[in-house]
């Protein structure tokens, strides 16, 4: 998906700029005057939703996403990050058939193939959940989200050391990604590793 055209590119531009440097009010206001510049650009809206996400206001952000896809329903982004939210406001069913149509549009989009594995997962599907994030692993092996689901997921059949393997593969990929989820795990690590019956 490309970006907005015209005056709203540099407005574009500048609230990709502060979302990536955390500044997610500074953000919400340049995207809003992006999409008065450009109101039928998917991208800006799709970025306005990951704002309203980031900021908490998930009926906003489903909004967002929502009005991307009514104008561009093939956009792959936009479609699991509307499963995210559906997911978040415990719309799971729809929150799965979200990251099937994401997947359908494109099938290497990893991302979208953890989240169904983490929908999987909330659901007891540990075989399709497994299966999902596998070929994640397959399509991007250094996606820490990736191992972190698959570490999950071994846990939860008993695999104890394939889930120690890959939480330790998900710390190294991670690099400092994900602190608060990082320092949990390292600590979770730690007893899994202490365990008896190792």
């Amino acid at each position: 998906m490309e970006g907005p055209g015209g005056g709203a590119a540099d407005l574009f531009a500048e609230g990709v700029a502060a979302q990536r440097a955390g500044k997610l009010m500074q953000a919400l206001q340049l995207y809003l005057r992006a999409l008065e510049a450009d109101p039928g650009n998917p991208a800006i809206l799709n970025n306005l939703g990951g704002v309203y996400r980031a900021l908490g206001d998930n009926a906003r952000a489903r909004d967002a996403y929502r009005r991307a896809l009514q104008l561009e329903p093939g956009y792959a982004p936009a479609w699991n990050n509307l499963g995210v939210v559906l997911a978040a406001l415990g719309e799971h069913q729809q929150a799965i058939s979200a990251f099937q149509e994401a997947l359908r549009l494109d099938p290497k989009n990893a991302a979208a193939r953890v989240n169904l594995a983490i929908r999987y997962q909330g659901l007891g599907l540990l075989d399709r959940a497994r299966e999902q994030v596998e070929q994640a692993l397959r399509d991007a092996p250094l996606l820490p989200e990736a191992h972190y689901a698959l570490a999950q997921i071994l846990e939860a059949e008993g695999d104890r050391a394939g889930a120690v393997r890959h939480y330790a593969l998900f710390l190294e990929t991670a690099a400092g990604g994900f602190p608060e989820l990082e320092a949990r795990v390292r600590a979770h690590l730690e007893a899994l590793r202490s365990a008896p019956g190792r």
